[in-house]
């Protein structure tokens, strides 16, 4: 599996149009844990080797379907290759990621059609975890599988899981920093979402 490495110019021209997010994330986040991480996986991402170390969501995991899903094998969960707002035009997702609040989110999960379904649904934190690829390293490296999911959105991704400790915030997962979960405000309207059915 090829991870996409982004330049620095691309990180600057994603942060500047996340701004309130990126801020937010790195001066006042409370970040919660890591759901998918392990010791040895980040001794050897610091150290930069991974001869033994093995990918946690290989390719092969999942079934790669020609109407722009991605059927994990082990979760049996399917998800849309692309962020909302993107385009699978058949080989990888093209356009730009919609951003939105989590009300918003939940909304627009509930009237989506694709792919011949309408029962897609925002993931809650644990299913969105499961996507995390430890073997990804760098703060500006996207931790996921960009094979089975290309040109993914850098900064959050609603789930639909609330924060029992405060009601005005919900859970995202952050794929471009060490730690994967963060609990943020509602009304964010900077964090994108990517949507997920149960079966085939």
């Amino acid at each position: 599996m090829k991870t996409k490495k982004h330049s620095q110019t691309e990180c600057k021209n994603s942060a500047k149009k996340n701004s309130g997010l990126v801020r937010f994330l790195t001066a006042s986040l409370f970040v919660v844990s890591s759901l998918f991480t392990a010791t040895n996986l980040q001794a050897a991402c610091v150290d930069n080797k991974f001869d033994n170390i093995l990918e946690t969501t290989p390719t092969s995991q999942f079934s790669l379907n020609s109407d722009g899903t991605a059927t994990d094998n082990k979760t049996g969960l399917t998800w849309m290759r692309c962020s909302l707002g993107q385009t699978w035009d058949g080989a990888t997702c093209t356009g730009t990621a919609t951003t939105t609040t989590w009300q918003t989110a939940l909304s627009l999960a509930e009237s989506t059609t694709f792919a011949g379904s309408s029962n897609w649904r925002l993931p809650n934190i644990k299913e969105l975890g499961s996507l995390i690829e430890e073997t990804a390293c760098g703060n500006w490296q996207a931790k996921i599988n960009q094979t089975v999911f290309p040109n993914t959105h850098l900064f959050g991704h609603w789930s639909s899981t609330p924060d029992i400790k405060n009601s005005a915030n919900a859970f995202i997962l952050v794929i471009v920093y060490e730690h994967n979960t963060a609990a943020v405000p509602k009304n964010e309207s900077g964090v994108s979402l990517r949507l997920v059915r149960s079966g085939q």
